[in-house]
């Protein structure tokens, strides 16, 4: 088991219809790798400071006003030394991976089907996290379209405290 799942089993069973046999063209190569090997991929994984704007911003397009997120006394009065960051937004980071962007550029259109995740705790404003991204399972949806299963792992820089950890199924097809 790799940093990136260690805690969590988020690779058991699948319930994606399998892929077919032989791929489209427009599938990228690190699909087809994946599917060739038929073993997981390791997990890439990236740095972003979390900045207060970005937790302002994030906040104001979706609405969420919890004034743990917004105000460092608030945070504080619940026993947080600063603000903290909204789960949601640390899920979000995931879209900045280069395998996402990826497969945007090989100029495929990625539709979310859903995710998932389990905050494990609080990330404070002003921090380093490390998102970890790896792909889980690969399969078709009913309208044939690819389907993705991609895992991630949200934790402190070093990577050994996590802070969220989920997975989000995603449907790709050409532009």
């Amino acid at each position: 088991m790799n940093m990136a799942t260690e805690g969590c089993d988020l690779r058991e069973g699948s319930d994606l219809p399998e892929a077919p046999e032989v791929l489209p063209g427009w599938v990228p190569d690190v699909i087809r790798q994946f599917m060739e090997h038929k073993s997981l991929a390791n997990a890439a994984s990236f740095k972003v400071f979390v900045r207060a704007d970005h937790v302002e911003q994030f906040c104001n397009t979706i609405g969420d006003f919890n004034p743990i997120h917004l105000h460092t006394d608030a945070a504080r009065e619940r026993g947080f030394p600063e603000r903290v960051v909204p789960a949601m937004l640390l899920a979000a980071f995931l879209v900045r991976s280069e395998e996402y962007q990826r497969l945007v550029q090989c100029g495929l259109r990625v539709l979310n089907l859903g995710a998932s995740s389990t905050p494990v705790r609080p990330a404070l404003v002003n921090t380093n996290v490390l998102v970890s991204v790896w792909l889980e399972d690969v399969g078709c949806t009913l309208d044939e379209r690819l389907a993705l299963t991609v895992g991630y792992r949200v934790a402190s820089e070093s990577g050994a405290k996590a802070f969220l950890f989920g997975r989000q199924k995603l449907s790709i097809q050409p532009k």
